[in-house]
């Protein structure tokens, strides 16, 4: 994968990442009542906030638990599911495309993990074979805008089905993305579901994979 196109990708992706509006908010006047009444209901927390942090203390990965519960569970089937094309009926209109397949992989597995609430802060390796999966999942997401771009530059034909016929072939950078996408998280599953024994792909902080350097060296 050409070094200096995926490092100005990811510039882009995250440069756009970052951009997003700031609301502000007026103060109107009102008798004490109302004020005491606001007082009271800001200072009650929300059911929803407390089932979040419930949440977040279930699902906290620390080094004890890695090889346990949900965490390994979750990556196991998304081993398996990397392997196979996406179930999104919108794959069969573009006569199963293959850069579209990418696409919409990589955004299941995004939409899996936020059903999740997972903690990764006590293992700094997981952590970044983490981020290197997201930055994966952005370059595969920022390709397939460029390969519909010409059909709408605010990138209305990402998604449009309807004229999958005039989108641009994947390219290379694209399918390696999702290799890479791919290998991390088989990896992971060795890692975590059968004690590191198995095939790996070398590739992981996890498993301090002779070829991490291959994938970190693309985002420096």
């Amino acid at each position: 994968m050409n070094k200096k196109k995926i490092t100005g990708i990811l510039a882009v992706v995250l440069a756009a990442s970052a951009i997003g509006f700031i609301p502000f908010l007026s103060q109107g006047n009102g008798n004490d009542e109302v004020e005491a009444e606001a007082k009271v209901t800001k200072e009650v927390p929300r059911v929803e906030n407390v089932e979040k942090e419930e949440k977040t203390q279930l699902s906290k990965i620390t080094k004890e638990s890695l090889k346990t519960g949900e965490f390994a569970e979750f990556i196991a089937e998304q081993s398996e599911s990397f392997s196979e094309q996406s179930n999104d009926p919108r794959l069969q209109e573009t006569d199963y495309d293959e850069g579209f397949n990418y696409y919409l992989k990589t955004q299941e597995f995004q939409e899996s993990m936020m059903k999740y609430d997972f903690d990764l802060r006590d293992s700094e390796d997981l952590k970044t074979d983490f981020e290197n999966l997201g930055k994966m999942r952005a370059i595969i997401g920022h390709l397939q805008f460029v390969r519909t771009s010409h059909l709408g530059r605010e990138g209305q034909a990402i998604e449009d089905t309807a004229r999958y016929d005039q989108w641009e072939e994947a390219d290379e950078e694209m399918k390696k993305a999702y290799e890479y996408s791919e290998q991390i998280i088989h990896d992971l599953d060795v890692a975590l579901n059968h004690n590191g024994e198995g095939d790996t792909f070398d590739i992981t902080h996890t498993l301090n994979g002779n070829k991490v350097s291959e994938i970190d060296s693309l985002f420096r």
